[in-house]
This record gives C-alpha cells, structure tokens and sequence, in this order.
C-alpha cells in the first residue's frame, strides 16, 4: 500500500486539499506504507497558513475510498529556526533557572560562530596590550551580515548572560563611586 499528500493553501474559510493540488515539492508523491522517516513537503510560504489531505492507494495502486481524506485544519509555516538562535534561547532560559555551567556552554558556541582570535594584531594595538593585559577579538562581519536582526538581538543579549554569570561566579560587585571612596577587592568600577 501507498499514500500521498495533497497540500494548498488556507486563502479562504473552508479551504480543501485535493487531489489536484501537487504545486508544492513533496506533495503528490507516492509513499511507501512502510516508509518511516518524515516526508518534508517544501516551497511553502513562511506565515501562511496551509491544509493538507491523504489518499490512499492499495498494492494495484486504486484509491482507497471515494477520495482524500477530510483536510486537516490550517497550519502556519514558519521558518526553521536556526541551532544559532537556539543555543541563544538555551543560555538565556539556563541563565534564568541559574543553571550556569549549560547557559556558558550554549554561550560559546555562539560566541565562536560570530568572533574569532585575530590572527595579525597590528602594532599600536600591540603596545597597548603590554601596558594593559587585554584580550583581543576579531568579530567575523561575514557571519554577521548573513544572520539576522533578532538572531544578532540573540547573541548581544547572550554576551550580557555570560558577563553576569562571570560577575555571579567570581563573586564581584558594583558599587556607587565617588571621589572620597576607595576601591575593594572584586570591585568593578562603574
């Protein structure tokens, strides 16, 4: 036995999937009953909504029934959400339930997407870092340019995460400074 998947969509109340409508890659094709992994039908339009149907066929390849099965109820497509935006999601929400050790795990994984360790620093940068123990990054603008503006939203936030994570960690603290107060060990100045 086989089916197939019928797709349209949902651009009226009452909208039906027929035999007829195949216009979607994946649609139409005919399945094996024992075919197990997911049928992905594609060229669908992001926050549409769509309606599917089934027919059935048996080992001569006749209809099963006088036609499709009733259409489901409209479903929205939406785009795949990118392990990007998820490993963001997962620092934030580890953060949250202050499971620290996974919210630095999801972080630097997306930190090593979007930044890099230069591979030539130039000279006067150089000098400074003598002077100043620093660190230095180079953000990688071609992955920049391709992500988008809520997955780049996403990995700011993330970074503020890992920073106060650091802070929570190692035990430091902010205080009003002003000029007749001195600094204290584990004390950033704000």
């Amino acid at each position: 036995a086989t089916y197939r998947i019928f797709c349209r969509a949902a651009d009226r109340p009452n909208a039906k999937a027929r035999m007829a409508d195949t216009n979607h890659p994946g649609s139409g094709q005919q399945i094996p009953a024992s075919f197990i992994k997911p049928v992905k039908i594609s060229g669908l339009n992001p926050d549409l909504k769509y309606v599917f149907s089934l027919a059935i066929y048996d080992i001569n390849g006749q209809l099963i029934g006088e036609s499709v099965s009733e259409s489901t109820e409209p479903i929205l497509a939406a785009n795949p959400i990118s392990l990007l935006f998820i490993r963001c999601l997962l620092s934030q929400v580890s953060y949250e339930i202050k499971q620290y050790t996974v919210a630095k795990k999801a972080f630097h994984s997306i930190w090593t997407y979007f930044v890099r360790t230069p591979a030539k620093i130039e000279s006067s940068i150089r000098e400074l870092s003598v002077e100043n123990p620093l660190i230095i990054f180079e953000l990688r603008y071609a992955c920049v340019a391709e992500s988008s503006i809520s997955l780049l939203q996403k990995f700011i936030n993330s970074i503020f995460i890992n920073l106060e994570i650091f802070i929570k960690e190692n035990h430091y603290y902010c205080d009003m400074i002003t000029p007749t107060s001195s600094n204290r060990a584990n004390q950033f100045i704000c």
